[in-house]
């Protein structure tokens, strides 16, 4: 409506140079420009519906790429925690593993001394 006005008033203009036309024929081509102006609004606010529609559109995706990212930042932060804890896990394996062999090792020794022990001792059992 606000880009009708000025249009109706160029036609009027043009109509009042005079071009030899006659007052029908002005009627008429007022009424082919309102026409034409109505089809033309149409078009502009299909427009900005359209244009209103993608920008929504672009701000969800922003929305939903920010929440990506805060999902991805927040993943990283666990998988780097995760590491952490196999890390300690890995490392604490090996100790167990190492103080197991220290113990078969001592349990060994002591079999060993034992076994020596009683047979030269007589203390063994039955003796």
């Amino acid at each position: 409506a606000a880009v009708a006005a000025p249009m109706a008033a160029a036609a009027a203009a043009a109509a009042a140079a005079g071009e030899g036309t006659s007052v029908a024929s002005e009627v008429e081509d007022e009424d082919v420009f309102t026409a034409q102006e109505l089809r033309l609004e149409r078009e502009v606010e299909q427009v900005l519906s359209e244009l209103e529609a993608t920008d929504a559109a672009v701000m969800a995706l922003r929305a939903h790429l920010e929440n990506a990212t805060d999902d991805a930042e927040r993943a990283r932060t666990e998988l780097a925690q995760l590491k952490g804890v196999a890390e300690n896990w890995e490392r604490a394996a090996a100790e167990g593993r190492r103080e197991l062999a220290e113990r078969q090792r001592r349990v060994e020794e002591l079999l060993a001394t034992l076994e020596g022990g009683g047979a030269g001792g007589g203390g063994g059992p039955g003796g």
